[in-house]
């Protein structure tokens, strides 16, 4: 964050939204913006809508339920052969 506050602190904070700038002019406020939103997902989490959320629930209703192979409940280690 530092690097893009010193090489875009002489544009000033805001980004050139609209062209009217010569590029190389545009503010650090992205640069804030990605970093701030990465710290929070790396505090709080991706939520209920991440893949790894989705993908435990579905191991653990799998264990729940055990596999079921031709209408037959089988245990786990059994030889499916």
């Amino acid at each position: 964050m530092a690097g893009a506050v010193l090489t875009h602190a002489p544009a000033g904070f805001f980004m050139n939204w609209f062209g009217k700038l010569p590029a190389g002019t545009e503010g650090y406020e992205y640069h804030l913006l990605v970093t701030a939103l990465a710290a929070v997902v790396v505090i709080k989490g991706s939520g209920a809508l991440s893949v790894d959320r989705t993908l435990r629930t579905l191991r653990a209703r799998l264990d729940r339920v055990g596999a079921k192979v031709g209408g037959q409940q089988v245990d786990e280690g059994a030889d499916l052969g």
